[in-house]
């Protein structure tokens, strides 16, 4: 029976030997720089659907690159936030060290996407020529690298790989984050500590492996908080590697925006579950208001300051992290190869009470308090606006704008 077994699970892996570029077998040995070829190969191999940026270093110096992916990328225009006719949507993916196998299965997910365009799909270039997807497919090579191959480490000591989340300082990116919501019941900015009826127990004082909050912003928390404020985006999704979960609960927002999460994550709960043999990932509520998991996270960053959806995917079950099987590799594929097809269907709701900056669209949001909150902490313009989004383009337009939000703060306080 254990020789029958074993002829199974080789046999799967060869039928995917056409579908997958790298070597799943021998998927431990995969290293960021691999990654960030794997990223220049697809560029080159396919120009009219892919192109690449180079964001930031790590903390240790390894590039850290965003793709984007659309129909004639060429014509794709990097300084405008909105585009009327392409919506935009944001992924990011290696966010905690031992979480390995996120960039590496997206990224064949990527490539089986571009492949399809490029054989002339029907389907695949419909879905790409009105979306640009946006992905940086490894937030913390740094983490990435230490976790399969690191040794002994100044601050994680030795033995540590299995526990790794943090970044070469320590730092666990996803706490990494600013802890700042508008409260808009109370009319205020607060954040999720001040918050919680019960404060989180994950929490490290000093730099670790895991939980540690920082002092300062890192550069790979940098990179994703100002590519947030490049585009507005349709939704963001932070995909990780551990436990089947959707975690989609924004408790410290309103119902109404907390009713469009969950609406994006039940459509990539059908994604996930396609395959009849998939386990369901489960709907989780995690980050709840009685003991939150902890604070400064990325998702937590978005919603806040941009009210769009957004969830964490956790696309795994392994418990012997980083050390991934190929057919825990394989499994993520299969559930999310047709992702982008499926969340083209996934429309957000767009709200009047908008928030402009530098002449261009930052976020929509469902309260005139918040939106006026926002426009005061970045600078911008509020403005009341119903049906499609448009862009402010003339100077004497948004003077006028100014003018009236300023008056609108007065009568307000």
């Amino acid at each position: 029976m254990k020789k029958m077994m074993l002829f199974i699970i080789i046999f799967n892996l060869n039928n995917f030997a056409s579908f997958c570029e790298f070597d799943l077998l021998n998927a431990n040995n995969i290293t960021s720089y691999d990654i960030n070829e794997e990223i220049n190969q697809l560029v080159e191999n396919y120009p009219d659907f892919i192109e690449s940026e180079v964001l930031l270093d790590s903390v240790m110096g390894k590039e850290i690159k965003v793709i984007r992916i659309s129909n004639h990328i060429e014509t794709f225009n990097k300084n405008s936030s909105y585009d009327s006719n392409k919506k935009n949507t944001f992924y990011i993916a290696g966010l905690h060290a031992r979480e390995v196998v996120a960039p590496v299965s997206f990224l064949e997910i990527i490539r089986n996407t571009l492949k399809k365009a490029n054989e002339g799909d029907n389907e695949t270039l419909e879905m790409l020529s009105h979306n640009v997807i946006h992905f940086i497919p490894l937030v913390n090579p740094d983490g990435f690298d230490l976790s399969k191959f690191g040794k002994s480490h100044e601050i994680f000591g030795e033995n540590f790989n299995r526990d790794l989340k943090a970044n070469n300082n320590g730092v666990d990116i996803n706490n990494n984050f600013p802890d700042s919501f508008f409260d808009s019941y109370n009319n205020k900015w607060t954040s999720i500590k001040e918050s919680a009826i019960k404060q989180s127990l994950h929490i490290s004082k000093k730099p670790s492996v895991a939980f540690y909050w920082g002092t300062e912003l890192q550069p790979e928390t940098k990179n994703i908080i100002d590519y947030m404020d490049r585009y507005y985006f349709e939704f963001f999704t932070d995909i990780h590697s551990q436990g089947n979960y959707i975690f989609w609960d924004s408790w410290f927002l309103s119902d109404q925006y907390r009713n469009e999460n969950f609406r994006l994550a039940k459509t990539i709960q059908t994604i996930s579950s396609k395959n009849d043999d998939s386990e369901v990932y489960r709907m989780e509520d995690y980050q709840s208001k009685i003991a939150p998991h902890g604070y400064g996270y990325s998702t937590a960053y978005y919603a806040s300051n941009f009210h769009n959806p957004t969830v964490t995917i956790e696309t795994s079950t392994c418990r012997n992290m980083p050390y991934f099987s190929a057919e825990q590799y394989l499994d993520i594929i299969e559930r999310f190869n047709d992702i982008f097809i499926e969340l083209d269907k996934f429309e957000s709701i767009i709200y009047p009470y908008r928030v402009y900056r530098n002449n261009q669209i930052y976020g929509d949001y469902n309260n005139e308090n918040t939106a006026i909150a926002m426009a005061k902490k970045i600078d911008g313009v509020y403005k009341y606006e119903e049906g499609e989004i448009k862009e402010i383009k003339f100077n004497f337009f948004r003077i006028i704008i100014k003018f009236y939000y300023k008056f609108i703060l007065e009568l307000k306080h």
